[in-house]
């Protein structure tokens, strides 16, 4: 066998393979990797975690280097196209393995990093067998590359990042280790079809793209078309509700053995929750749609893991769509998940090759404390809804429900619609392994809970005492639970149809405050049948500049002025931040709150509750609180003119580029109103 590097050159051929200027940096690549790990796995502070950060960013700066050196000053070699990229695959892997213990779901970009480099590695020793030299890095494996290490640098340098903008990063880095592995594949392809068919490469390999990028277009009208077909077309009520449905049935002359009270503020939301399930006994039931583990949010988790840590039982139900954004990978609801005595579960978790089920939400948010006491409201369970933190915010209305304990109640109402959703086919057991509380990010997040709870004990200790719940509430004549359907496919309108026969049922007026109005042509006319019914009919809602949904000012911008024409005196709220507020107050007696907005997502898709109370003391409650958002709302006159209660007009215009959105949503996506 003959040395090809063997004779006079062969010593500075030798050095020139594997000891050039680029290799010698691929070298010092490779050793970066354990100081690194080191590092990272010591680290404790923000500036620990940047000095990790800076030799990983140390590394990369000499990856960008080492093949512009290579070509500039012709030190490209077979030994350096196998380093180079070895180098990037040991320091990416490394680098997702370590942060592992902070981010769960980097788990899976591990796994699939090390399955892609493996399978790479056996087809590379493959075409190496059979004569074949590697090309070195592709430029689809230089893109996957450059997109891993911008986002681990992202994820080393702020490590305080949320979770979700964290999983976000991991699911892209995710999709561009597949890309990248699709990439390479179609690679030794082509050089296969070239050893085994030269002639027919080319038309062999446009056949190859092609089929390529017909699978992913195909897979995606499925995904699309799937999701929007099986519920485009809405549902009518039932002949069997319509006739067993009477108004006479939520109203009462008699006292009942439910108290109530509205909470309009944020921050006083959030401590009735704390309080409540700080005061538990034997169990907690908390249904949302949205939560997330910001400060409000851990502090509701803390006092769940709280409870559970007392012996209280505790359900947690969330909406698929939202626990994939906010929970998966979460170590805190992965802390909460493994107690053994706190179970969570998933309303419709997403499944794209499943794309009918896509759509079906649970809108529902509540919470339900032993036997004697719940809140039902429109609040989700994060910063924009809860507290007093700094940043955006949303308001929004809850009910809190005592029972005295004599007389008729209605907790049972809700407790069979909170047994029905989570024994239905259409949940699912959140990561209750009780395993993972022993991983290392777990066990500090459940930590951090019980820090998180102290140290709230500490600085509201009035949460924690005993609170008299019926001097803080006022008596009620009736509460009745308005529920639709719960499964994930089109609904009947069950929910809209009961609230339009209560308001057609007033004597003098109804007022309505929605975050939304998306109509279609049979919610529009039920305007204009209220309105002949009823002497006054007020709504107020979000202007198209002040609403935070683009989609739902988009639309409502459209239909604004037929709502007007219907006779609706049309009031727009135009405070500092979004309102997100769902009632109705009907006459001087019955109150409505809850979930439901005006628009056909609520109508026909979401799972949405609403509760009904008869009491003109609640009534009245609501009404002052509600008339605070109306002293900040202008009267639509006509497009251009709208009036405040002063007489004052407001410029309810939007900017420029804000009306160039809503005008590009109205063109592209006018047909999906249905859906958002």
């Amino acid at each position: 066998m003959v040395n090809k590097l063997a004779g006079s050159g062969g010593k500075e051929n030798w050095k020139r393979e594997y000891f050039s200027i680029p290799n010698l940096m691929g070298y010092f690549r490779i050793l970066l990797v354990p100081v690194f790990a080191v590092l990272y796995l010591r680290a404790e502070t923000s500036r620990d975690y940047l000095v990790a950060a800076l030799v990983l960013g140390v590394s990369a700066l000499t990856d960008c280097f080492d093949g512009k050196i290579a070509r500039r000053f012709n030190m490209v070699t077979e030994w350096g196209k196998f380093v180079d990229p070895l180098a990037d695959k040991i320091t990416q892997c490394v680098t997702a393995l370590c942060l592992t213990t902070r981010y769960p779901l980097m788990v899976w970009l591990a796994v699939l990093l090390l399955c892609k480099e493996l399978v790479l590695a056996v087809l590379g020793a493959v075409f190496l067998h059979m004569d074949r030299k590697m090309d070195g890095a592709h430029w689809c494996g230089k893109v996957t590359t450059v997109i891993l290490d911008c986002s681990l640098v992202i994820l080393l340098l702020l490590p305080n990042i949320s979770y979700s903008t964290a999983n976000l990063l991991i699911y892209i880095c995710m999709a561009a280790a597949i890309y990248a592995l699709v990439g390479y594949l179609l690679v030794y392809r082509r050089t296969w079809l070239d050893i085994q068919q030269k002639e027919g490469k080319k038309r062999r390999w446009r056949i190859g793209i092609l089929s390529g990028a017909g699978l992913l277009v195909l897979f995606l009208i499925y995904v699309l078309v799937g999701a929007i077909l099986p519920v485009a077309r809405q549902k009518e009520v039932s002949e069997d509700y319509q006739s067993s449905f009477s108004v006479d049935d939520f109203y009462s002359e008699e006292t009942s053995g439910d108290r109530a009270t509205v909470l309009m503020d944020n921050e006083e939301a959030l401590e009735a929750r704390i309080r409540m399930i700080a005061g538990a006994q034997e169990r907690v039931i908390l249904s949302t749609f949205d939560i997330r583990s910001d400060e409000a949010g851990m502090q509701v988790l803390a006092a769940l893991y709280d409870a559970a840590e007392r012996g209280v039982e505790v359900q947690v139900l969330a909406d698929g769509m939202r626990s994939l954004t906010n929970m998966e990978g979460n170590p805190y609801f992965y802390a909460l998940s493994s107690h053994e005595n706190v179970e969570i579960r998933i309303y419709n978790q997403i499944n794209f090759l499943q794309p009918w089920t896509i759509m079906g939400r649970l809108h529902d948010k509540y919470i339900i404390v032993d036997e004697d006491l719940y809140l039902l409201g429109g609040r989700n369970t994060f910063n924009y809804f809860l507290g007093d933190t700094d940043g955006w915010r949303n308001f929004d209305w809850d009910v809190l429900v005592y029972y005295t304990g004599e007389g008729e109640g209605s907790m049972a109402q809700l407790e069979d619609y909170f047994e029905s959703v989570w024994n239905s086919e259409d949940c699912t057991v959140f990561h209750n392994r009780a395993s993972l509380a022993g991983t290392g990010s777990v066990k500090r997040a459940a930590e951090t809970l019980v820090e998180v709870y102290a140290d709230l004990q500490e600085a509201q200790p009035e949460l924690f005492t005993d609170y008299d719940y019926e001097a803080n509430t006022v008596e009620t004549n009736k509460i009745t639970l308005l529920s639709g359907d719960t499964n994930i496919l089109s609904k009947e309108p069950k929910v809209y149809y009961a609230v339009c026969q209560l308001m057609e049922n007033a004597s003098e007026n109804v007022t309505i405050h929605t975050p939304y109005v998306i109509c279609n042509d049979a919610m529009m006319e039920e305007f204009g049948v209220l309105t002949s019914l009823v002497p006054t009919v007020q709504l107020m809602t979000n202007s198209p500049a002040n609403n935070s949904n683009p989609f739902g000012a988009a639309y409502y911008q459209a239909d604004r002025l037929k709502v007007v024409e219907q006779g609706v005196t049309l009031l727009e709220y135009h405070g500092d931040y979004s309102y997100h507020g769902k009632v109705i107050a009907i006459d001087d007696d019955l109150s409505l709150i809850g979930s439901f907005n005006f628009d056909m997502r609520s109508v026909y898709l979401d799972t949405e509750l609403m509760l009904v109370v008869d009491s003109e003391a609640l009534n009245t409650m609501l009404r002052e609180d509600m008339a605070y958002y109306e002293a900040q709302a202008a009267t639509v006159i006509d497009e251009d003119t709208t009036v405040l209660p002063n007489g004052e007009e407001v410029d309810q215009s939007v900017s420029p580029l804000r009306q160039l959105v809503l005008s590009g949503i109205r063109l592209l996506l006018g047909w999906a109103k249905f859906l958002m």
